[in-house]
């Protein structure tokens, strides 16, 4: 009886694993199809517009303080934000120095001066810490209108930490995004850091998304 039995119990094994090497090829395949709206979805920016004040995301050191620049010099932004970035494990970053005092450093160096920019209080470890600087700063300036400048696969998590700690004031909150290096959303998954840093996000927006 086992003699018998074996061969169709065999079969079937053999038909669910072709079945499954051939979802995997279409999955592959196809990744060019549901690979980028995936990356799109993070990006809930907006093209530039004018507002009092850009607030530069701690994170982005290379793309982020240029792009606030090119803002306030092109009359979109009167005064750029920086919030007061907390040392990993209390020490400065390879460079030996605060990554706020860089984007200072790019900021200066671009054009914009001194009195242009703004020190957040409170030193910042995350994101939600940047949604709360830039909250107690709204509330000695109400009304302002800001826009919040970070990558772009990072916007759309950045709303939702915001919008629970500003609440109505989001309406005077817009996202700028700020490129990256060697992918963007339409290539994320061609290049290993981009796979990293997509996954990553989407794990981190998980997380936000929990109560």
């Amino acid at each position: 009886m086992n003699a018998v039995a074996d061969p169709p119990r065999r079969l079937k094994r053999w038909r669910w694993l072709l079945a499954l090497a051939v979802v995997v090829l279409i999955v592959l395949l196809a990744r060019s199809w549901w690979l980028p709206p995936m990356g799109r979805f993070l990006d809930i920016s907006e093209p530039p517009s004018k507002v009092d004040a850009v607030m530069v995301l701690g994170g982005g050191v290379n793309t982020r303080p240029f792009v606030a620049a090119a803002l306030v010099k092109t009359g979109r932004a009167q005064r750029v934000l920086l919030a007061t970035i907390k040392p990993p494990y209390g020490a400065a970053n390879d460079f030996g120095v605060p990554e706020h005092e860089l984007s200072k450093k790019v900021l200066l160096a671009r054009g914009v001066s001194a009195g242009q920019i703004v020190q957040l209080a409170g030193e910042c470890n995350s994101t939600e810490d940047e949604a709360k600087a830039l909250g107690r700063f709204l509330d000695s300036e109400p009304g302002l209108r800001v826009a919040v400048v970070t990558s772009n696969f990072h916007t759309r998590r950045t709303r939702l930490l915001l919008a629970r700690v500003l609440g109505e004031r989001m309406q005077q909150i817009t996202f700028v995004a700020a490129p990256t290096d060697g992918f963007d959303a339409e290539t994320w998954w061609q290049d290993e850091e981009g796979v990293v840093t997509y996954s990553t996000e989407y794990l981190k927006l998980l997380q936000a998304m929990l109560p």
